[in-house]
């Protein structure tokens, strides 16, 4: 597999290092307003099967939630 040419590229957003309340480690980045990028490890992941799998989660303020969505509600 050939890498591409970094001009060839989109940038999607940028991701920080966080942890969920579960202690796993978890990615996240803001797509647009209102929608952020959660990747997770795939913790169940055998053979094959993927490493990390990516969801997309809607956005709050943190002062209009009463808690923090957590990722293992996908």
């Amino acid at each position: 597999m050939t890498a591409p040419n970094p001009s060839q590229l989109l940038k999607l957003t940028g991701l920080w290092v966080s942890e969920t309340k579960a202690g796993r480690k978890m990615l996240s980045g803001e797509i647009r307003p209102g929608l952020k990028l959660l990747v997770l490890e795939n913790k169940g992941a055998t053979g094959n099967q993927p490493r990390y799998e990516a969801f997309l989660a809607p956005h709050q303020k943190q002062e209009q939630q009463d808690t923090p969505p957590t990722p293992e509600a996908f």
